[in-house]
């Protein structure tokens, strides 16, 4: 894709920041996955572990299509040296050398602690269902922007597909989880 203009870069990065943030957030659902006690919440986390490796692969194809090489540096495409210098010099004055989500970064961070905290205890579930939260209010504001964007911009029916189908997966994981703690929570102080 070539960057015409600073909504493209701006495309770009949410779809980096995404991308890496999917990636991340699969390594770290093992982790959650592991730490969980109740057998149903294992099995909810095993498949939404599944779903975000199909939503790594959607944003790929995302990357494809836009002709964007995910590998390449952010600045790569853009139309003159002299932006591609502006924005290297913007992308070093944020030490965000590595297109990472410093937002996800955060989360995942503060979502370890509250595991750390709260381990090995009653309330261990429900930190992981507090650090899952998170997580996926995280993906879908980003989501919905990226949808927006193609839908509003691009208007590309294809890759709108793409991001709707992880969208609405998203969504139905913060309902399971909202589901199983309210119901969890309900069995506890029924007991």
């Amino acid at each position: 894709m070539e960057k015409c203009n600073a909504l493209d870069l701006l495309l770009e990065t949410n779809l980096r920041h995404l991308y890496k943030a999917e990636k991340a957030i699969f390594e770290n659902l093992a982790t959650l996955k592991s730490t969980a006690e109740s057998p149903e919440l294992k099995n909810i986390l095993q498949h939404h572990r599944e779903e975000t490796q199909k939503q790594i692969h959607r944003l790929e194809e995302v990357f494809t299509i836009l002709d964007i090489n995910v590998s390449a540096s952010k600045v790569q495409g853009l139309p003159s040296i002299r932006d591609q210098a502006k924005e290297l010099l913007k992308t070093l004055a944020d030490l965000n050398f590595t297109d990472q989500s410093k937002g996800l970064n955060g989360i995942l961070s503060e979502g370890n602690e509250l595991l750390r905290h709260f381990a090995k205890t009653e309330a261990n579930d429900f930190a992981l269902i507090n650090a899952g939260q998170q997580v996926e209010h995280f993906e879908i504001a980003c989501y919905q922007f990226l949808c927006f964007i193609i839908e509003n911009k691009y208007q590309n029916e294809k890759i709108l597909r793409l991001l709707t189908a992880s969208l609405h997966e998203e969504i139905a994981m913060e309902k399971k989880l909202s589901e199983f703690a309210k119901e969890t929570l309900c069995q506890s102080c029924c007991k």
